[in-house]
């Protein structure tokens, strides 16, 4: 409620000084964002993301391809953004997309959408043996688990573990933002391409 609250003072004050301002929208979402960052940093200070989990990327056994994803809000486009990459034991780009989409209901939804072009990219590109990596934990968890799901994104996330069955030898893992940076940046460039566009086609 604190964070609604700044944000519509925020905004007021935009209407005031710049004679623009925000949608409710745009507002609710700008907010969520804000609060999912605050409570990842406060999980980590809190120490219940274990083990201690390293801050750089790590590559993947010989064999295997590691696929980090993420997602970005953009609330004054009212879009976001995805991107993903994918590197082998010898940190070779072996493949990578960015999409510019629709807004989605939920800075969450954003995680999701990417995590669906990895898997997507995993069986476009017929590997057997991947590990999908990305930085937002409740995502990951729910990937990972298989428990029902009422959110609304429970569509979605069942149609990407059922996606994932399609891979030979798939697990979701996740790693601190630092480490998944070059996703992140793809998410954020996608913020310059066309709504709908996947990159490469």
């Amino acid at each position: 409620m604190m964070i609604v609250c700044w944000k519509l003072w925020n905004n007021r004050n935009r209407w005031l000084w710049d004679g623009k301002g925000w949608s409710s929208m745009d507002i609710v979402l700008s907010a969520e964002s804000i609060l999912q960052e605050y409570n990842s940093l406060i999980s980590d200070l809190a120490g219940t993301r274990q083990p201690k989990l390293n801050q750089v990327w790590e590559p993947p056994d010989t064999g295997c391809i590691k696929v980090n994803f993420d997602g970005a809000i953009f609330p004054e486009l009212r879009t976001a953004g995805v991107g993903v990459v994918a590197r082998d034991c010898a940190r070779v780009c072996m493949g990578w997309c960015q999409k510019h989409v629709e807004l989605p209901v939920a800075p969450e939804h954003a995680e999701l959408l990417a995590a669906a072009e990895a898997v997507d990219l995993c069986i476009e590109q017929a590997w057997t043996n991947v590990i999908v990596e990305g930085d937002c934990l409740s995502i990951i968890r729910r990937l990972a688990g298989d428990e029902e799901d009422d959110s609304t994104i429970s569509h979605l996330l069942s149609k990407v573990r059922l996606r994932a069955k399609d891979i030979n030898c798939c697990s979701f893992a996740y790693v601190h933002c630092n480490a998944n940076i070059h996703a992140h940046n793809l998410a954020r460039a996608a913020r310059d391409t066309i709504v709908g566009e996947i990159i490469p086609p």
